[in-house]
């Protein structure tokens, strides 16, 4: 390779490098954030004598996690792997992602539940970043001014929370990449899926998002996620409706037609088959 031809190549790659981290600050700058929960548990001080195991609360909670242990281990089985918990490490475990879990009966840890309230919220889809990453003494001082300050009684309360909050964020985000794949690609398709699940959405619809005719669509699409858009809109429908679930003032029949289902009967059995309980069963658990 001559001079030329690798000036040619360097030049190509640094375009490419700009490039992409330019879409990566894109990407981030259309997040937004809002925490449900922080505070610190030790399994086996705080519940004992009640009757509940952590395995009876953790499975398939409808937020995205940030873990620091403190002591003891544990195990979460996800849909795609299992993750060994053990002290001093951060863990960043996305939405809807746990089946179940195992831990030892003394089990200390901080733990946030916080919502990406943007369209494009599930990260994994479109970054490479670190799940698990060590953790400091730095981390667990970040971990106690959250969970003392929040939820915020007055303004200095909902600054230190929040910059608590997104200093621990930046630990497995600090060298995240956006993903060349198909992924990307569909960035705009899936916002308009996200945007509009209220909405009958037709496949030929969604195709003319991405400007493809819709047999052309589905194999990028599924090449992409690995799944058919028409199951991507069901995912999706089902994940939200876990949040409002949470909302006791909503009935299910509302939520079915909230989430653009014909019927809450529909509704109720595409949500038992994917999740093994009834949309009543999984709040009352709640």
């Amino acid at each position: 390779m001559d001079y030329l031809q690798i000036s040619v190549a360097f030049s190509l790659s640094m375009r490419y490098t700009i490039f992409m981290e330019k879409n990566l600050l894109q990407y981030l700058n259309q997040l937004t954030f809002r925490i449900d929960e922080a505070n610190y548990v030790d399994i086996e001080n705080d519940y004992v004598g009640m009757g509940i195991t952590w395995s009876s609360i953790v499975a398939y909670y409808p937020y995205n996690r940030l873990y620091l242990i403190t002591e003891g281990k544990a195990t979460l089985i996800l849909k795609d792997r299992q993750i060994n918990l053990i002290p001093d490490h951060l863990y960043f475990i996305p939405a809807y992602s746990v089946i179940s879990s195992e831990h030892t009966h003394h089990l200390g840890h901080y733990y946030m539940h916080f919502q990406i309230t943007s369209a494009l919220s599930n990260i994994p889809d479109f970054l490479d970043f670190s799940h698990i990453t060590d953790a400091t003494e730095s981390d667990r001082a970040m971990f106690r001014t959250l969970c003392e300050n929040f939820p915020a009684q007055n303004a200095e309360q909902f600054f230190l929370s929040e910059g608590a909050f997104r200093m621990l964020l930046s630990k497995p985000l600090a060298n995240a990449n956006i993903l060349d794949s198909y992924a990307t690609r569909f960035m705009g398709v899936l916002e308009y899926i996200n945007n509009n699940l209220e909405k009958q959405l037709t496949l030929r619809e969604i195709a003319d998002v991405a400007h493809l005719n819709e047999k052309y669509f589905c194999q990028l699409f599924r090449k992409a996620f690995n799944t058919s858009p028409w199951d991507y809109v069901l995912n999706q429908r089902i994940n939200k409706s876990l949040v409002l679930l949470l909302d006791k003032n909503l009935t299910v029949k509302q939520i079915a037609y909230m989430l653009g289902f014909a019927d809450e009967f529909y509704f109720s059995r595409l949500f038992k088959k994917r999740l093994g309980i009834s949309p009543n069963k999984f709040r009352s658990n709640l």
